[in-house]
C-alpha cells in the first residue's frame, strides 16, 4: 500500500467524520487557528524528521511514495503531519465547545 493510499483509506475518512461531527461548533474563526497551527506543526516537525531520516532512524521506500520530495521527506509525510493535526484540532474544538 502506498503512503498516499494510507491517507486516503485511513486518515481522510476520519477527518471527514471529525468535520461532520463538529459541524455545529466548528466556525470560520477556527479555520484561521487551524491554518496557523498547521504552519507551526509543519515548521516544528519537518526539521527533526529530516534529521531522523538523515541518520537512518527510518526511511521511505521510493516505490511507496509519489516521488515528490521536500528534502529527504516525501510530500506524503508532510500531508501526514497536516492530517493528524487537523483531525486533532477539529476533535478538540468539538470537545471543548460541548463542555
Amino acid at each position: 500500500m502506498t503512503y498516499a493510499r494510507i491517507h486516503l483509506v485511513l486518515l481522510l475518512p476520519v477527518l471527514a467524520y471529525a468535520f461532520w461531527a463538529a459541524r455545529r461548533v466548528f466556525a470560520r474563526r477556527h479555520l484561521g487557528f487551524l491554518a496557523g497551527f498547521s504552519l507551526i506543526v509543519v515548521g516544528w516537525t519537518t526539521p527533526w524528521d529530516q534529521a531522523a531520516v538523515a541518520r537512518g532512524l527510518w526511511s521511505f521506500e521510493p516505490a511507496r511514495v509519489s516521488g515528490l520530495w521536500v528534502g529527504r521527506l516525501p510530500v506524503e509525510e508532510l500531508f501526514f503531519f497536516l492530517l493528524q493535526t487537523w483531525i486533532t484540532v477539529v476533535w478538540i474544538t468539538r470537545r471543548v465547545a460541548r463542555s
